[in-house]
């Protein structure tokens, strides 16, 4: 699995074979499988600690040694993976591993049996990733309705439809006042992989949502997934929007018109109930009002990535390795800097990229960051300035001056 596994405390691990391999027994159509695959491209081939409840998740790689996950990967039981994860978030700490250890949790360890452990490790402001793919259902065990589940939608133990409203688990999430949570659509690629960047520069326990749509439960066509996602989005059943320490909000992509009617009418589960469009309809615009006054009272000071014009930035070229984007967040963070924005660009010589840092700090600690992310092996050069984002041109490749030998140390300028 790691390319080289006796590298010894500080160092980088990689490996050569994909998160989720061939073999697992997905359903064809998953959501939770693609979003699998979508983190195992956010990663680079970087190696990771998985700890996964009891769902979908747990069932369907197999057990050891043929299990279908290409990582380390911990089954929990359905209450604990926050628990789980937070010791082994620990060691990964006592032993300076850079791996990050992610959670990924269906609803049902999210919303309702975990609820007290996840709980418990966003106060403590655990260093997790928890990632909850939400199916709005029990998946695992035979597609029961949870507190993830909308009003109307027909699972086995809501026969006429559940009564109930959604759980807005992630007004709990910025109760908490976690550093960042945000939510993820794998019809938005771009969106969903800058997320993950942001989730990996920053320390602390990070909360992402992922809507999921699941074939067997929500009675769609497994090639619709992809589809349902978009109109979750495009409709305004599903906003993608972040929240920043619990108290800053921004949305990133807002309802486009489409009707309600166009997600509803691709899921049989809302079939053959008295589901009512309209009392839905105003729930989704009173969602949105409330997150438009959010964002409107309480923005985020990065509005945008090309940033106000005395945001300080830092923008770093570095060698295309696994884990570079963990290893330059780790030494912005240690020296207690905040990072608000991440830009990724990846030059067309698929050999170098650029990560630009939108950073809370003055010019004096932006040099001491700089000097510190210098000293890592994969970095070649280290900008840091304030103004604008600066926009890497990725039609142009670094040049072989800029790091003439392997003795020559990188720039800060």
């Amino acid at each position: 699995m790691a390319d080289d596994p006796a590298q010894g405390a500080g160092a980088v691990v990689t490996r050569s074979e994909p998160l989720w391999r061939p073999g697992n027994s997905a359903c064809a159509g998953c959501g939770m499988s693609l979003g699998l695959q979508w983190l195992d491209q956010a990663l680079h081939g970087g190696m990771l600690t998985l700890v996964v409840p009891a769902c979908c998740a747990v069932a369907t790689p197999g057990a050891f040694p043929d299990s279908a996950y290409g990582v380390p990967a911990v089954g929990s039981t359905f209450a604990s993976s926050p628990a789980v994860a937070t010791g082994v978030s620990r060691v990964h700490e006592l032993n300076d591993e850079p791996d990050p250890t992610i959670c990924w949790a269906g609803d049902g360890g999210t919303y309702d049996i975990g609820m007290a452990t996840l709980s418990a490790a966003a106060e403590r402001n655990e260093d997790v990733i928890y990632v909850c793919y939400d199916n709005e259902i029990y998946g695992n065990t035979g597609g029961q309705r949870s507190s993830a589940t909308p009003a109307g939608a027909r699972t086995t133990t809501t026969p006429a439809g559940k009564p109930e409203p959604k759980k807005d688990v992630m007004a709990i999430m910025a109760a908490h006042g976690v550093p960042y949570a945000a939510t993820l659509s794998l019809a938005h690629h771009d969106d969903f992989m800058r997320k993950l960047a942001v989730a990996q520069t920053t320390r602390g326990f990070r909360f992402l949502l992922l809507l999921s749509p699941c074939p067997a439960g929500w009675k769609s066509e497994p090639a619709d997934t992809v589809e349902l996602s978009r109109l979750a989005v495009a409709c305004g059943v599903f906003p993608l929007y972040e929240v920043f320490n619990g108290r800053r909000y921004r949305i990133n992509a807002r309802a486009d018109g489409t009707p309600l009617e166009d997600y509803l009418a691709r899921q049989k589960r809302f079939a053959g109930v008295a589901f009512d469009v309209e009392a839905a309809r105003t729930a989704t615009k009173e969602k949105w009002a409330r997150l438009e006054a959010l964002a409107a009272n309480f923005p985020t000071t990065d509005v945008s990535v090309t940033g106000d014009a005395g945001h300080l930035w830092l923008r770093v070229l570095v060698e295309d390795r696994p884990s570079v984007l963990a290893r330059v967040a780790g030494q912005v963070s240690r020296r207690g800097v905040n990072i608000e924005t991440v830009v990724v660009r990846h030059l067309p010589d698929r050999a170098h990229t650029y990560i630009t840092l939108g950073v809370d700090a003055d010019e004096a600690t932006a040099e001491r960051v700089a000097r510190g992310i210098a000293r890592l092996d994969a970095v070649v050069d280290v900008e840091p300035f304030v103004g604008e984002c600066p926009e890497p041109q990725a039609e142009q490749e670094p040049k072989a001056e800029m790091r003439p030998d392997p003795d020559t140390p990188p720039t800060v300028r």
